[in-house]
């Protein structure tokens, strides 16, 4: 048993491993890992199945997307769950009702619920279950318990063993498809579109989702029209189903219209920076309109609520510190990396920066770093961070790592290596640039926002 939020996350993080994650071709003989979570949920007496849900998938704006979600349901008064990974701070944040992360003591009675759950897995041929299918059956548990009217599930590695797959959900959200995770999912673009969109499927229910997406590369949508025509399921294609114009770049966010169809919403503004979170605003828009043919009732003015209180950590976060300005995003692959300094040169063309950089191992870490000396002309701080992660005590990739990439790419920048979060902060304070700029790794990003704002 345990009794404080500390113990319960330190028993969480005892089953903390390298991912179990394969991937397999449809006629592997492979024991589906799938089984491993399935069980577990069966003896909590299968709480995935007492919620609606929408599952969000992709390679960039996954987390964006489903945020926006969750609160424009929200604002229409639907009791809304929001499932979100990684975690910045605290694993809090991975199950919210209403967008407000469960409490300690809740938190701290759920896992209590579920000690005894394991206990009888490890019994089970399946095994030991991990520390992400852990956190994902927490959710689930949440959400079941407070009867959610329905919830948005963001996904871990999106392929088709991700413990979210349990699920059956009303729709499926596809962002889009860029090299990430290749270690797990792939080498190319195509190996990780056909993991992605495994997440398309009859589901134990028997049910099929709709497809709501943002993929471009006609070559993967190909695919993707193929998946969706075997199971007689629709896709609503951002581009061509549904479009977004920009007005203009806000100093907090960004204005701009929607169109589908007929129908037009103007002026639109969501309070999130960077011109790409139009698209991620779309894509929420479009699932909520498709929801209300499946009964919900939300309102465009639900919608413009949703995207104008909108604040999520950590994505082109702005923070004021006196005469600097602090900005975090963890853009931690080449899709997100490039989109970020884009908005960065859109946001501040001008200003002197100093840039803080940490990137997990198994990253395409010399193309990201590349793309930052291209595009910056400035000073670089590179770090290690020790936030714990799904699969790993810490992912950080190294410091002699980091220099043998850098090094390969252009040893004359202004460069300096330091081993600690917090020492390379303050020496980004201590440079007098007007923006100290923290990127790479959303764990790099956590652990600076510890430091900024430190928990209970």
């Amino acid at each position: 048993m345990v009794t404080t939020i500390n113990q319960a996350q330190e028993y969480l993080e005892t089953y903390i491993r390298p991912s179990v994650f394969e991937r397999a071709p449809e006629d592997s003989h492979l024991k589906d890992p799938l089984d491993r979570m399935r069980a577990l949920l069966k003896i909590l007496g299968n709480p995935e199945k007492k919620f609606k849900s929408v599952q969000v998938s992709g390679t960039s704006g996954k987390g964006s997307t489903a945020y926006l979600l969750a609160n424009i349901l929200g604002k229409a008064g639907y009791k809304t769950g929001f499932a979100s990974s990684p975690h910045l701070q605290r694993i809090n944040e991975r199950m919210q009702i209403d967008m407000r992360k469960i409490s300690n003591e809740n938190l701290v009675i759920l896992v209590n619920e579920l000690i005894p759950a394991i206990e009888a897995l490890k019994k089970l041929p399946e095994g030991e279950p991990s520390y992400f299918e852990l956190l994902t059956a927490l959710s689930f548990m949440h959400f079941a318990k407070e009867e959610v009217d329905i919830a948005v599930i963001e996904v871990g590695l999106e392929g088709k063993y991700d413990a979210t797959n349990v699920l059956d959900p009303l729709v499926v959200i596809l962002t889009n498809i860029s090299k990430d995770h290749t270690d797990m999912l792939g080498s190319t673009e195509l190996e990780i579109a056909q993991e992605a969109f495994s997440i398309v499927r009859k589901n134990d229910g028997g049910k099929i989702p709709a497809i709501i997406t943002g993929v471009a590369q006609e070559e993967l949508l190909e695919i993707l029209r193929g998946r969706a025509n075997s199971l007689n399921t629709q896709i609503k294609k951002l581009g061509r189903d549904f479009s977004y114009t920009v007005h203009e770049l806000l100093n907090n966010g960004v204005r701009f219209n929607y169109i589908e169809g007929e129908i037009q919403y103007e002026d639109l503004e969501v309070r999130l920076r960077g011109e790409y979170q139009a698209a991620n605003s779309s894509l929420a828009i479009a699932t909520s309109r498709f929801l209300c043919k499946l009964g919900f009732s939300i309102s465009e003015q639900h919608i413009r609520e949703g995207l104008s209180s909108a604040f999520f950590p950590g994505r082109f976060e702005v923070i004021r510190s006196g005469k600097q300005i602090i900005i975090l995003d963890g853009a931690h692959n080449e899709a997100k990396m490039k989109a970020f300094l884009h908005a960065l040169y859109e946001y501040y063309p001008d200003e002197e920066k100093v840039l803080i950089v940490g990137f997990k191992r198994n990253k395409d870490t010399e193309t990201m770093i590349r793309e930052l000396f291209e595009l910056l002309n400035t000073e670089f701080i590179f770090t290690e961070f020790n936030k714990t992660g799904d699969y790993a005590r810490s992912n950080s990739m190294n410091l002699a790592e980091l220099r043998s990439h850098v090094e390969k790419i252009d040893s004359k920048k202004k460069i300096k290596y330091v081993e600690s979060v917090s020492e390379a902060f303050v020496l980004a304070q201590e440079s007098g640039k007007e923006l100290i700029v923290i990127t790479g790794s959303l764990y790099l990003i956590g652990e600076i926002r510890e430091y900024l704002f430190p928990t209970e």
